[in-house]
């Protein structure tokens, strides 16, 4: 078959424009947990502030996602939008807590996605969230007087609260414990917050108590609060 150059008489066609853009991803930086970039540690119940820059070389508008692996892998936990972002925005999600089924270390990160879905990430961080720190304040029953004829209570009342200064309403379990012998040997009843935080206990001072000062106190694996006093009368017999 003869070639085309033997076949045809020379020509081309006119000349076209192709117009070729570059739209880059969202610039994203200087990530932070509590103002430091990774090791931050506090208390569950406790308010925690993530802040990261971004901005769009091409101006675009760019959601912002903060991402929290809790163990099993990212998932997002909040989203704002810089708007036609095309200077350096500091994005701030703030007053963030973790509850308690979030303790240990977990790793935060960022993603950027731009309108036409040009991506970019920070580098991941570890945080740690640790137990919260209780607090018992006696309402009621320091140096009260319990009776042990018959069937006579006091009532014993302390108020929980956590490092915050919120309220443990849950119906979380602690013990109520009071002493029998003025000192060494505690005898421990379960009991329970109620709707308003408070652990009461009406107790019956028996003939299993020794007449005098006694102590009293609530706690919860080692936390603990120790009432002063608490005194028991003689212990008769009904007639």
């Amino acid at each position: 078959m003869a070639s085309t150059e033997q076949c045809y008489k020379y020509n081309r066609s006119e000349d076209r424009v192709v117009n070729i853009t570059v739209n880059y991803p969202p610039n994203i930086l200087n990530e932070t947990v509590n103002n430091v970039t990774q090791g931050a540690s506090a208390q569950f119940g406790s308010l925690w502030n993530f802040s990261v820059l971004v901005k769009d070389p091409d101006g675009n508008d760019v959601n912002v996602s903060l991402m929290v692996d809790y163990g099993s892998g990212f998932v997002e936990v909040a989203k704002q939008t810089c708007t036609a972002c095309s200077d350096w925005k500091e994005i701030v999600f703030s007053s963030w807590y973790f509850d308690c089924t979030k303790r240990g270390t977990n790793y935060y990160r960022f993603d950027a996605v731009d309108s036409i879905s040009n991506t970019n990430a920070t580098s991941s961080h570890f945080f740690t969230v640790n137990k919260d720190s209780l607090s018992f304040l006696l309402v009621q029953g320091n140096n009260s007087i319990a009776d042990t004829t018959g069937e006579t209570t006091t009532k014993l009342v302390v108020l929980v609260s956590n490092v915050n200064g919120t309220n443990i309403t849950d119906g979380s379990r602690f013990n109520v414990s009071v002493t029998n012998d003025g000192a060494a040997t505690w005898v421990s009843v379960e009991n329970q917050t109620n709707s308003t935080g408070h652990l009461i206990l009406n107790f019956n001072a028996t003939c299993d108590y020794s007449v005098g000062r006694q102590f009293w106190k609530a706690s919860l694996d080692g936390a603990r609060a120790t009432m002063p006093s608490l005194r028991t009368a003689m212990c008769s017999t009904p007639p």
